[in-house]
């Protein structure tokens, strides 16, 4: 990408929200990525348990961080349980 264009690129970015807003459009991409993990965590269990994908398929560095995330989230799970599909964004999980 040629520095015109990142420039063209970074005016748009910022021209959607108000000015002095940056912070809060940021804020807005950090949430967006919190939310995005859990899609692909979801989307990784699907296909392993489709047998599509492997656990050993990845690398050991992601082995470990795939499976420390599964016992987060398990042990979670009794507490997490106690709230409505609603209000945990509408049955995901």
């Amino acid at each position: 990408m040629k520095d015109a264009d990142k420039n063209t690129s970074i005016v748009r970015l910022t021209g959607i929200a108000p000015e002095g807003s940056a912070q809060a459009l940021r804020g807005e991409f950090d949430r967006s990525d919190l939310e995005m993990i859990r899609v692909y965590e979801d989307l990784i269990d699907i296909l392993m348990a489709k047998r599509i994908v492997l656990l050993t398929d990845f690398p050991q560095a992601a082995q470990e961080k795939i499976v420390r995330r599964k016992k987060l989230r398990s042990s979670l799970a009794p507490i997490t349980g106690m709230f409505s599909a609603d209000e945990e964004g509408a049955g995901l999980i």
